[in-house]
């Protein structure tokens, strides 16, 4: 007997659907084994979580196929999708901006970014809000880049102020710039060292920067190591615990920059303060590579400091977004 071809494609329809969804729930089993990061240090699936917004969106459609394929299949896999984002949308170590209108001698915008070494990506960041920022802060700025150029793209009304970190042998991790509208007050450089042997220094820049009310907020410019592999992980969050230990008791503080750290691990909960703005609905990384966007880069403000905006601006030409906050002291 001839089987009618609506059979076969009927059958091969709901035989993809059945694919389709369970391969999306083994897609929501790495998100569970994501969630056992907080049970270990270090557990190297943690930043599978930054993908969760993704997963949400898709998941009505993977429940749409369900019920025409799979109708027992839906309860459950609703209870697992429940499991699998509950540490995306229980998710509260960020403060909200207030959108609170203030005076420019209330508030100073603040933009952070890592460049890569990219000199257009050092142009294209001239071209964008920073340019009419009171304080920017840049990380792996271009080898070759001069105090004299950054003055020219970025030009600072009143006491300006550079603070370019060029020593040679800080090429990786810590070729770092400060441009400020203001004199920054007891600027400092430490260097990290790490057990890991291919893991060079990384710099942590510290200073003090007065608001116009004369409360002065206390800046810790980071950018920790990428976490590579379990020892490289570990280096990371020493080097973040080494950078945050001076603010444990202060209220008015701003930790800011490449933190190579997704907000879901167990380490970012331990870092002081908040977030500056809700990380679940934004990414920082990477920019050449929409599947793979994350977020690492981060402003963590304290008690004492209220947050008017918080944003991400659009591509310079690194593979990090530059993030742009707007701060007042309480």
């Amino acid at each position: 007997m001839k089987i009618p071809n609506s059979f076969n494609i009927t059958t091969t329809y709901l035989l993809m659907l059945k694919l389709g969804t369970f391969a999306f729930i083994c897609i929501l089993a790495c998100l569970i084994i994501s969630n056992l990061s907080l049970l270990s240090p270090n557990w190297p699936f943690a930043l599978f979580a930054s993908f969760s917004e993704t997963l949400i969106f898709a998941l009505p459609v993977v429940i749409g196929a369900i019920l025409l394929s799979w109708r027992k299949a839906v309860l459950p896999v609703i209870l697992f999708a429940a499991f699998a984002f509950y540490p995306f949308y229980s998710f509260k170590k960020f403060v909200k901006p207030t959108q609170n209108d203030c005076l420019a001698s209330d508030c100073a915008s603040i933009v952070a970014v890592n460049l890569r070494h990219h000199p257009e990506a050092l142009l294209g960041l001239a071209q964008t809000d920073a340019n009419n920022a009171d304080l920017i802060i840049i990380v792996e700025l271009p080898y070759r880049t001069t105090s004299e150029e950054l003055l020219t793209l970025f030009p600072m009304d009143g006491k300006a102020q550079i603070a370019l970190i060029t020593e040679p042998h800080l090429k990786l991790g810590s070729r770092l710039a400060v441009i400020s509208r203001k004199p920054l007050h007891d600027i400092t450089l430490q260097l990290k060292q790490f057990p890991v042997s291919q893991l060079r220094h990384r710099g942590i820049v510290k200073f003090d920067y007065e608001m116009s009310s004369g409360q002065p907020i206390s800046f810790v410019v980071v950018h920790s190591p990428p976490p590579k592999g379990r020892a490289e992980t570990a280096s990371r969050d020493a080097y973040l615990r080494e950078a945050s230990r001076s603010l444990s008791y202060k209220s008015n503080f701003i930790m800011i920059g490449d933190f190579n750290m997704t907000p879901w691990e167990p380490g970012f909960a331990i870092l002081p303060g908040k977030r500056a703005g809700n990380p679940r609905w934004s990414h920082t990384w990477n920019a050449r590579k929409f599947w793979q966007r994350i977020t690492i880069d981060h402003a963590l403000v304290g008690d004492g400091v209220e947050v008017t905006e918080a944003k991400t601006l659009q591509d310079v030409g690194s593979d990090h977004f530059p993030i742009s906050i707007i701060v007042k002291s309480k």
